[in-house]
């Protein structure tokens, strides 16, 4: 039984050698040894603040990186767009102020001098919407409708549209009667 006892004892002291001399060499060679990674520059944050309700993108960049980045924002109803050039130089916060309402006004006063000096065009200023104030005088499905309506140059303006539903209803007032009121063929 002593012999077994001397012989687990040698054992450990083999293993205990081995141990050691293999931390000897961890020291020594570069392969075991991590490798220190530069540190990573903090990272850095753009905040965008509009006058106007506004959708905006950044150049199409997930992660906002130092340098020059070109913000675009948009008015809600795609009328007004805005372009600014960004430098973000450092870590942290870079706040970037994108004005719509200047350009949505001179475009607004503009639009309203020429349908003023015309009187062919309707302005709601519930709404901003600009309306003919007559139609083409013949009963058109919606798709020669839709065609007449985007070739249509009046009062100076192109690019005019069918009113949506929605819009329909906001200057759709039933106690007006009109008494030359004629039937309308509409084909959807």
């Amino acid at each position: 039984m002593q012999r077994t006892t001397i012989a687990g004892w040698v054992m450990v002291a083999a293993l205990a050698v081995a141990a050691a001399q293999a931390l000897a060499q961890q020291d020594e060679g570069p392969i075991l040894r991590p490798k220190v990674l530069p540190a990573k520059p903090a990272g850095a944050t753009l905040l965008v603040t509009c006058d106007l309700a506004c959708n905006w993108k950044l150049d199409g960049k997930v992660k906002v990186e130092f340098g020059q980045h070109l913000a675009v924002a948009k008015s809600e109803d795609a009328l007004d767009q805005v372009q600014q050039l960004v430098n973000v130089e450092k870590p942290g916060q870079t706040i970037v102020n994108i004005e719509l309402l200047p350009l949505r006004t001179s475009r607004i006063k503009s639009e309203e001098a020429v349908a003023e000096t015309t009187g062919t065009v309707w302005r709601d200023n519930k709404t901003g919407l600009l309306w003919t104030k007559t139609d083409n005088g013949t009963s058109l499905d919606w798709m020669q409708a839709s065609s007449y309506c985007w070739n249509l140059n009046l009062a100076n303006l192109s690019g005019w549209r069918l009113p949506t539903i929605e819009e329909l209803e906001t200057i759709y007032d039933p106690s007006i009667m009109l008494s030359h009121r004629r039937p309308m063929k509409m084909t959807l």
